[in-house]
């Protein structure tokens, strides 16, 4: 069997490769960028009597190449309660206000990325 030669494939993987390294990384970036600001908007949106619950908002990062993701929670026990309300408390949302308002400007960031390293 005869081999095949095709010339310029190993510059095209390169630069396949340089751009895969290149988006993960600015992606990652970006999540984490979100991230934070999600954090920031939860913690100026959670109502305060003691403060203990604006200063139990934190953020994970998690690099992972496929797939990285930003968590922002509270291990507070009654933070969720504060969030969707009670049967006797009214819900006072801060965090899923603070997601809905970041993920927009996540996509569109994402996007740009998409487009300027692919053209």
């Amino acid at each position: 069997m005869k081999d095949i030669e095709i010339e310029g494939l190993d510059s095209w993987e390169s630069w396949i490769g340089g751009v895969a390294s290149t988006l993960e990384s600015q992606v990652t970036k970006q999540v984490d960028k979100s991230g934070s600001n999600i954090e920031r908007a939860a913690k100026f949106n959670a109502p305060v009597d003691t403060g203990d619950l604006r200063k139990s908002l934190t953020k994970e990062m998690n690099r992972s190449i496929s797939t990285p993701t930003a968590e922002v929670f509270s291990l507070l026990p009654y933070a969720d309660d504060v969030e969707v309300g009670t049967s006797r408390q009214r819900a006072q949302p801060y965090a899923f206000p603070a997601l809905n308002q970041e993920i927009p400007k996540l996509e569109k960031s994402i996007r740009d990325i998409m487009r300027r390293e692919l053209g």
